[in-house]
């Protein structure tokens, strides 16, 4: 007697026995089937990742255009009308404002944003992640504002100018409230990006419509804080009304956890922050506000050359910490496919910053500012060597849990940074701290790469 049961998939095989007589049903192999039906499913799964994949890098180059183009769009009005001196004043408060953006940040625009993107599916979890991170932004930023007080009350050369440096300080208040790396980890990206544009664009009309003159200095960190701070409330009310999130108070445990958990990243953005805005600030203590903003309007011009991959490698981070979670072998092709495209992209950009330094000088600072010219020659290779630690780091150390290796190698090379910059800087002034960064840069790549090949992780030569 033959019993047929429900198929798993696999054809089903029944037996009863009748005296010594056995009865075999006939098997039947469903496994091309199968097959066949998973690969169709995981065809329309990798179609759906690439769709939210181009969505988000999209999404993140409107991003980017508010947070960099934006304020580079300004620069060649603002060195007209405020000179040299009041630039570099601007563009020295912006750097010693930057080390409280990193504080505040804490390193959650990595280690949430991968927390994220794992659990994304869970909505309490998601609720906790952004309730934790934003309830330990708010503590940071009241921590950060105390010591930026004492700081400028107690340095006469700061205290003269406090007014600039409280007023650029709203940028670091809205940038706590804009929660970026929750939109990533659920590769929601285009929920704020026009929103975000439009905030930061009418403030970057009005800074050409009420700043006319050198007397009007003041107002310039005042825009650029309004438009961030803008920007933040309209996230909160899209994350509250569009993704249905809450905010809910978190026990200490669970904030303790969090900070915990960002701890080595944060001091990898520190780090960064050491060997990136330490140059120009080392320079603004040691030479006049003109040479700050000869070198500043430079580093404008090359940070926009720098960031023009950052909506790539950010839409790109939270992909590939799911294919590493699934498969590390998906994974390292998918980051050996996209370090190939910015090593020539790069490349590319380094070669066009360095023939034409003039022509772009000209274009966006205007007379006086010649020096410049020279500066983007010399950090001309600036955007290759940036990319491609952008690539060792973030899309392969950290995905891989290489965290430690990652803060270490960030650390030498920011020590790197301040030991060069307290010789050359104050010898060369603007030149040294171009060559400084150069050095830098360089080092920090060629650390990673090394690393990476030696650690079973290459993305040079044969896998």
């Amino acid at each position: 007697m033959i019993s047929h049961g429900p198929s798993l998939g696999y054809g089903v095989a029944s037996v009863t026995k009748q005296g010594n007589t056995k009865s075999v049903a006939k098997v039947t192999n469903h496994e091309p089937i199968r097959l066949a039906v998973r690969k169709h499913i995981s065809k329309q799964v990798s179609n759906r990742d690439k769709i939210t994949l181009l969505s988000n890098v999209v999404s993140l180059t409107i991003l980017q255009i508010a947070n960099y183009l934006l304020p580079l769009v300004t620069i060649p009005y603002l060195v007209r009308i405020l000179g040299a001196d009041y630039f570099g004043l601007l563009a020295f408060a912006m750097a010693f404002i930057t080390y409280f953006m990193v504080f505040v940040d804490y390193g959650f625009n990595l280690t949430a944003t991968k927390s994220l993107s794992i659990h994304r599916m869970d909505i309490q979890k998601v609720e906790e992640i952004f309730s934790a991170v934003m309830t330990i932004k708010a503590l940071l930023v009241t921590v950060g504002l105390f010591i930026m007080s004492i700081i400028i009350f107690s340095y006469d050369r700061l205290y003269e100018n406090q007014e600039v440096y409280f007023f650029t300080y709203g940028m670091v208040i809205g940038q706590a409230m804009f929660p970026v790396w929750l939109f990533q980890g659920l590769e929601k990206m285009q929920y704020i990006a026009y929103l975000n544009v439009l905030a930061k664009g009418i403030f970057t009309i009005a800074i050409f419509l009420l700043v006319d003159n050198q007397a009007d200095y003041y107002l310039v960190p005042i825009l650029n804080s309004l438009g961030f701070v803008v920007a933040g409330i309209l996230s909160l009310y899209i994350v509250r009304t569009c993704l249905g999130i809450r905010f809910r108070r978190q026990g200490i445990a669970t904030i303790r956890k969090y900070l915990i958990d960002g701890w080595n990243v944060f001091i990898s953005n520190l780090a960064i922050s050491i060997y990136t805005t330490s140059v120009p600030f080392i320079l603004g203590l040691t030479a006049s506000n003109a040479v700050v903003g000869y070198f500043s309007a430079a580093d404008k011009i090359m940070q926009a050359f720098k960031n023009m991959l950052a909506p790539v490698m950010q839409a790109f981070y939270p992909f590939v910490s799911k294919r590493v979670a699934i498969s590390k072998e998906e994974g390292m092709k998918v980051i050996r496919s996209v370090a190939g495209y910015v090593a020539v992209f790069t490349a590319i950009a380094g070669l066009f910053v360095f023939f034409s330094a003039e022509w772009l000088v000209g274009l966006l600072l205007g007379e006086g500012f010649e020096r410049s010219a020279t500066l983007l020659r010399i950090m001309s290779l600036l955007p290759f060597f940036v990319g491609m630690s952008n690539v060792f780091g973030i899309l392969t150390m950290l995905p891989f849990n290489h965290t430690v290796s990652f803060s270490r190698i960030l650390m030498v090379g920011s020590a790197i940074s301040i030991f060069l910059s307290l010789f050359l800087v104050p010898l060369y002034e603007d030149s040294g701290a171009a060559v400084v960064m150069i050095i830098t840069e360089g080092a920090i790549a060629l650390a990673m790469a090394i690393y990476l090949q030696t650690n079973n992780l290459k993305l040079i030569g044969k896998p």
